[in-house]
């Protein structure tokens, strides 16, 4: 066959061939497209992240940390595998390796051009729920703060911090006024 010949060319060969011929002609890039799906599949992190939480959801924990620790392997350079397993430890009370996780993970932040706050809030929230200790966690909100000031998730936080000390008019105003700071500086 002539290499000029086009796409739709093609799909005509395909539609005029006999059946059985047509079919595995068809079978055969069905297999192509599979095998090119799964190798994109590999390499696509959310995947991963959402096949570790049906196992999670399974009660499958081993299964699910083995899927989150060879996301390490797939993507090394990237610090949400070790925040997920953080946060798998912290739902199974391994506080300290939790702990170890989001800190590693918060580490890789010399390698993005903006930080990823998220393994320091979690940390914050496992320091409150491990030890109770309300410093240390206000301490790392403030810190997710310093590298993103516009995020409502460490504002949350730190309401839910005042709330679980029992500070109901502080929680309020701090959510009420750092919500409209950064609503304020949004550009719509």
């Amino acid at each position: 066959m002539p290499s000029s010949v086009t796409g739709i060319t093609q799909i005509s060969i395909i539609t005029e061939a006999k059946p059985i011929l047509r079919e595995s002609i068809i079978l055969g890039l069905l297999m192509i497209l599979k095998s090119l799906s799964a190798l994109l599949h590999a390499f696509f992190m959310p995947s991963h992240v959402r096949l570790a939480a049906a196992y999670f959801g399974l009660k499958e924990f081993r299964r699910g940390e083995s899927t989150l620790r060879s996301m390490l392997d797939l993507f090394p350079n990237r610090s949400e595998p070790l925040n997920y397993l953080g946060e798998l430890h912290l739902s199974q009370h391994h506080y300290k390796d939790a702990i170890e996780m989001f800190e590693h993970a918060f580490e890789m932040k010399e390698h993005k051009a903006v930080a990823y706050i998220d393994p320091l809030l979690n940390k914050g929230r496992t320091l409150f729920q491990w030890k109770h200790d309300v410093g240390s966690a206000k301490a790392c909100y403030m810190e997710a703060f310093y590298y993103d000031p516009d995020t409502l998730a460490a504002t949350a936080m730190i309401s839910e911090l005042h709330l679980e000390c029992g500070d109901l008019d502080k929680a309020a105003s701090k959510i009420w006024w750092r919500s409209l700071e950064i609503g304020a500086n949004r550009s719509w």
